[in-house]
């Protein structure tokens, strides 16, 4: 994103109009992987370069858990014998 357009945009427009537009259109920031450093896109689900596990699931039910959950925090499941499926 050209910071020196969004910057001009902000300021001329009047009523914060410009403001609200850019939180509305800007990209959103990039992740850093846990466990290479790479820098990664927030949709990603796993690292391009180490194919990390960046949104760990509960094999159960499905719902986001993070890495170092020992149980789901939604249905209890142990989460200690998949953690080859979590990405730890």
């Amino acid at each position: 994103m050209n910071t020196a357009l969004w910057t001009v945009l902000v300021i001329f427009v009047p009523y914060a109009i410009g403001f609200i537009i850019y939180f509305l259109m800007r990209q959103p920031l990039k992740i850093e992987c846990p466990k290479c450093g790479a820098v990664a896109d927030p949709a990603f689900n796993f690292c391009p370069m180490c194919k990390f596990n960046l949104h760990p699931a509960c094999p159960e039910c499905h719902r986001a858990v993070q890495v170092g959950d020992l149980y789901c925090p939604f249905c209890a499941k142990e989460l200690a014998g998949a953690t080859s499926r979590l990405g730890v």
